[in-house]
């Protein structure tokens, strides 16, 4: 059996917790699995973007990089792993 490396055990400890946190909450269903699939993709491809700033500066990947943030926070969102939003301007006073 050949060994992995951090960053594959990362990427499927990731998927199992989204999974399971899917199952726990009923939504499992083959839609959302399939975003799940889509989101790990993105993150992989992220990881290699990641590598490839780190390496040299390219304004044409971070725009990617930006692309594929949104893309996975989008799909988050859909899946119902959103933060609750706030009914506050920021400054403390709530909006009314």
């Amino acid at each position: 059996m050949a060994n992995i490396t951090k960053t594959e055990r990362k990427k499927r400890e990731t998927k199992k917790s989204i999974l399971s946190v899917l199952e726990e909450n009923g939504k499992d269903t083959k839609p959302n699995l399939y975003m799940v699939d889509q989101y790990m993709k993105l993150y992989g491809d992220l990881e290699l973007i990641n590598v490839k700033l780190a390496e040299k500066f390219s304004v044409t990947l971070s725009q990617e990089r930006r692309q594929i943030l949104k893309s996975m926070i989008n799909i988050s969102e859909h899946l119902g792993f959103a933060p609750e939003k706030r009914n506050d301007t920021g400054n403390g006073v709530p909006e009314l």
